[in-house]
């Protein structure tokens, strides 16, 4: 199971954090804020994401339909030509695995897209974030070659503002998460948590078999019954 930079950064955070989502596989609730990040997040990579109805059906605050629009305008003008672009590699025999958000391929451009409430994006932050160091780690290790630029794009979920914050990585940082993979890696192995851990997919199928099925209703219960049939129809549209 290949590592990525949410893996580590919540070791390096918590390995009691670590342990519970990775080897138990424990999954958080999402947030309301990180639900509506979600929505916007699929409408960057898919433009055709039928993001009004979805903020309709799902009884969200009148207000967040005009945020979204706002953001979203804002993101058409900086929208990378790939959206979502999966790669994995090796870095000293650890596997990598990094999910851009969006890659400019000719011009060597990386985009992420935050969106936040606050103020915590900003141009120090940007500058010294391990993400965008871990990601210019993998493009290195695949392209053998470096990001001529980086662009974090910051989506205010509160007013719908976008702003684009510009930075770079080099050698030196590329070292810098190296050193913090390697240890990450090399702890795992030394408490024999590594091969335990389990991938994103093990843990949602996990949680899909936690969830109460239609047939887990006791016969009888037709009120059970029909609300989790509800539920069913609810979730299908």
């Amino acid at each position: 199971k290949s590592l990525s930079w949410s893996e580590l950064s919540l070791f390096e955070r918590s390995s009691e954090d670590h342990r519970k989502r990775y080897i138990d596989g424990e999954q958080t609730p999402s947030t309301p804020q990180q639900e509506f990040g979600s929505l916007i997040h699929k409408t960057i990579d898919d433009p055709k994401f039928p993001w009004l109805k979805e903020l309709v059906i799902s009884g969200r605050p009148l207000k967040e339909q005009g945020v979204a629009r706002k953001i979203l305008d804002g993101v058409e003008k900086r929208r990378a030509p790939e959206r979502e672009v999966f790669l994995r590699v090796e870095y000293k025999d650890i596997p990598l695995v990094a999910v851009y958000d969006g890659l400019d391929r000719e011009n060597r451009i990386l985009h992420e897209y935050k969106t936040s409430a606050g103020k915590y994006w900003n141009q120090r932050t940007v500058d010294h974030h391990g993400q965008l160091s871990f990601y210019a780690l993998v493009y290195n290790l695949l392209f053998h070659s470096y990001f001529r630029e980086i662009q974090l794009h910051r989506l205010n979920t509160t007013k719908g503002f976008v702003k684009t914050f510009y930075t770079a990585r080099g050698p030196l940082d590329l070292i810098r998460i190296g050193d913090r993979i390697k240890k990450c890696y090399q702890e795992l192995k030394h408490q024999g948590l590594w091969e335990l851990r389990k991938s994103k997919r093990d843990r949602e199928m996990e949680a899909k078999k936690s969830q109460p099925s239609f047939f887990d209703v006791p016969v009888g219960s037709e009120e059970s019954a029909s609300s989790l049939a509800s539920q069913s129809i609810l979730g299908a549209s």
